[in-house]
């Protein structure tokens, strides 16, 4: 009883938190941020084939700890409780530490997730280790994602670093071995491209084999990362056969027995989003009415995706940009690449969850079917 009890007050949460976000698409409200993605540098040390952000090109830049502290300040970001910091490879990041301590000055702060390369293994253990520490005396939850898009020769193609699979496993394996010291919390965050998706069984077993979770997702165009108009060199959709065997993993991982519910939708939405060829998207995105990101430059856009800069934060507040429509502006520019993007599936529509909810019970009805008929042929 307590069970379905504990079911129903989940499912309770699950409507009223998308009946608020769709309520607020369709009537255009803009919430305060809740999540900060913050890329807190430019500088990297692999050439990733699924990422331009390393060229010579492109400015090699670090987030000012001090003035990321004076831009938290505004009221815009009194609600934030989660931030999600990235590079470029973080680490990298000649002040790291001190950049923790801006964001640990957001009075709502729980949350923090940190993704790496786990290329530089003595140096990210050393400042996750303090990182870990001021955490622990503000009650911040502190989560790492490694990013490995494959075993061995997949990891060195797609990551452009000679030996890049062992030094990011050595990593792995020093943070299991004490995890308790560098994070609450570590799962392995793979990007699936057409440079990795015909190994994706490799992962899954290197994900058993410790015990580890992992977080399956595809790689999509990105400005952020300069990727936004050259995404047909590392996407699957650019290839009939890759888009396939991507599909039919996607329905592999929905069908798990081991998978949760949550996770069982994740796959359906993404699997559903490679059926339609990329051009139906059934997650919700908290970036179109809620959620922000703030690059090393303090600059504010909406999601890393599509977005293009709103404006600098150390020139305008965010309420300058809400009056002058700045804000709006960008709202209307970005959301037409809404429904061919697929980043960020973690929450379902209304659609999906109706849709996923058809496809169980069309299944279980064809199984029992079946089931009939080879009982009554014997």
């Amino acid at each position: 009883m307590r069970n379905i009890f504990n079911t129903l007050i989940s499912l309770i949460r699950k409507i009223l938190y998308v009946s608020t976000h769709e309520f607020c698409e369709k009537f255009h409200i803009r919430r305060r941020p809740r999540v900060i993605q913050l890329p807190i540098t430019s500088r990297c040390n692999s050439a990733c084939v699924t990422c331009n952000v390393w060229k010579k090109e492109f400015e090699k830049k670090d987030v000012d700890a001090e003035q990321l502290t004076t831009v938290l300040r505004d009221p815009f970001f009194k609600k934030v409780n989660a931030v999600g910091v990235n590079g470029g490879e973080l680490s990298l990041h000649p002040h790291f530490i001190q950049v923790i301590e801006s964001i640990l000055t957001l009075p709502r702060i729980k949350y923090i997730s940190v993704i790496s390369n786990g290329l530089l293994t003595e140096k990210l253990l050393s400042v996750l280790k303090e990182t870990k520490k001021k955490c622990e005396k503000k009650s911040v939850i502190l989560t790492l994602t490694l990013s490995i898009d494959g075993v061995g020769e997949v990891q060195e193609r797609v990551r452009g670093v000679k030996h890049a699979y062992m030094k990011v496993y050595n990593t792995l394996i020093s943070i299991l071995n004490n995890q308790q010291v560098y994070c609450d919390h570590i799962n392995i965050g793979c990007t699936i491209s057409s440079y990795n998706v015909y190994y994706l069984p490799q992962m899954e077993l290197l994900s058993q084999q410790l015990h580890i979770p992992i977080e399956f997702h595809l790689a999509v165009p990105n400005k952020r990362i300069h990727t936004f108009e050259d995404a047909n060199r590392y996407s699957v959709l650019a290839d009939t056969r890759a888009t396939k065997i991507a599909a039919e993993f996607f329905y592999k991982k929905m069908e798990e027995r081991s998978s949760s519910m949550y996770d069982a939708l994740r796959y359906f939405m993404q699997y559903k989003f490679l059926t339609k060829n990329g051009e139906e998207r059934m997650a919700l995105c908290s970036y179109k009415y809620q959620d922000v990101t703030v690059d090393e430059n303090l600059n504010l856009y909406l999601c890393a995706t599509a977005s293009d800069c709103i404006g600098n934060l150390q020139k305008e507040t965010p309420k300058q940009m809400f009056e002058k429509g700045k804000i709006k502006e960008m709202e209307n520019k970005t959301f037409k690449n809404c429904n061919t993007c697929i980043h960020y599936c973690w929450q379902p529509t209304f659609k999906a969850l109706l849709s996923f909810l058809f496809f169980k019970i069309r299944k279980t009805i064809n199984v029992t079917k079946f089931k009939f008929l080879l009982k009554w042929k014997l």
